[in-house]
């Protein structure tokens, strides 16, 4: 298992094989009709997962690379990324806000994965602001 640096100043383990498996096996998740909702866009990753109360749904974005995640309480967001032969299997935990629209954004640079974690905000200075409160997860779903 390596170590990457996820959000700044937080070091956190990435667990590839708990992606996997939780690939294989998670259904999908479908909000109930009358659950609130946020949107995550998922930019530069494979295989979405949200853990919502200690059970792991798979999510399928749009062909935007949208998903709705259920707002007002805890969720684990787990994706996987790959570039080259290196990859990271990146989870962040927060709350999202009802009707609100974040970016979910992996990259790797000096062979590290960046995790971002950005909310739309049309009067923040370039339409986003970041999330502040996201805090790195363990890869199993809790």
């Amino acid at each position: 298992m390596k170590r990457w640096n996820g959000l700044p100043g937080v070091w956190f383990s990435m667990t590839l094989c708990a992606m996997t498996l939780c690939a294989c096996a998670a259904p999908d998740y479908q909000p109930a009709p009358s659950e609130a909702l946020a949107q995550v866009r998922f930019v530069n990753v494979d295989r979405p997962h949200i853990c919502v109360s200690g059970t792991a749904f798979a999510l399928h974005p749009d062909t935007r690379g949208h998903a709705s995640v259920p707002a007002g309480r805890m969720v684990q967001l787990t994706t996987e990324f790959k570039q080259g032969a290196g990859h990271c299997s990146p989870s962040l935990r927060f709350m999202p806000q009802a009707g609100q629209t974040y970016d979910f954004t992996v990259e790797a640079r000096a062979e590290r994965c960046f995790v971002t974690l950005m909310r739309h905000d049309p009067s923040a200075e370039y339409g986003l602001r970041l999330v502040t409160d996201a805090m790195p997860a363990p890869g199993i779903c809790q």
